[in-house]
C-alpha cells in the first residue's frame, strides 16, 4: 500500500543499505591485495539491514533476521489471512508450531543444510499486526487452533474495539 506507515518506513530504510551493499559487492569483485593497495580492508564484514517491520517471510529467514535485529520484530500482513495460509506452504513442516513457540518466548534455534551456523535466539520478540474480516477469522480458528493454544496468543481489537467470542465463548479477539 503506497504511503501506508510499513512502506514507507521501508522506503526511508532501505536507501543506506543499499549503498552499503553496492559497496560491499563492489569490494568483494576485488582481490584481497586490490582492496588492500586501494586502503580497503581485506576482509569487508557485509552490511547489516538493521530494521524491525518484516512481511511474508519463512520461519527459517525470520530466523536470521532476528539473530541481526535483537530488539524484536514485527510482522506486517495486510491481510492476516494469507499469514494463517501460508503456514506450512513450502513444506509440510511445523511453521505453527514455530509461531506458538514465539508468541511463548521460547527460545528457538534454526538449523538449515545451507547455513553457516545454526541460529539462536534466546528469547524472540515478534509482534504481528495486519487486519481481517471477523467472518475470516472464524474461519481459521476452527480446527486444530481452537485447541492448541493458537487462538489464544492473539489479541486484537476490532474497529468497535468490542469482545469477540467463539461459540464456545472463548475470546476470539479482545480490546
Amino acid at each position: 500500500i503506497p504511503g501506508s506507515p510499513p512502506s514507507q518506513c521501508w522506503k526511508a530504510c532501505s536507501g543506506k543499505v543499499e549503498k552499503a551493499l553496492a559497496k560491499y559487492d563492489e569490494l568483494m569483485s576485488m582481490s584481497r591485495k586490490e582492496r588492500a593497495d586501494n586502503g580497503e580492508e581485506q576482509f569487508p564484514q557485509e552490511p547489516v539491514r538493521k530494521r524491525f517491520l518484516i512481511s511474508d517471510v519463512t520461519p527459517e529467514g525470520l530466523s536470521l533476521i532476528h539473530a541481526q535485529n535483537k530488539r524484536g520484530l514485527c510482522l506486517w500482513a495486510d491481510e492476516l489471512s494469507a499469514w494463517f495460509k501460508n503456514f506450512n506452504r513450502y513444506n509440510n513442516g511445523s511453521e505453527e508450531q514455530f509461531w506458538l513457540s514465539v508468541f511463548s518466548a521460547k527460545t528457538t534455534i534454526s538449523d538449515r543444510k545451507n547455513a553457516k551456523s545454526s541460529i539462536f535466539i534466546k528469547r524472540p520478540y515478534i509482534s504481528v499486526i495486519g487486519t481481517i474480516q471477523k467472518k475470516i477469522l472464524s474461519e481459521l480458528a476452527k480446527g486444530e487452533r481452537s485447541s492448541n493454544g493458537f487462538n489464544r496468543k492473539h489479541v486484537g481489537m476490532t474497529r468497535n474495539c468490542r469482545r469477540i467470542s467463539n461459540k464456545n465463548g472463548i475470546p476470539l479477539l479482545t480490546s
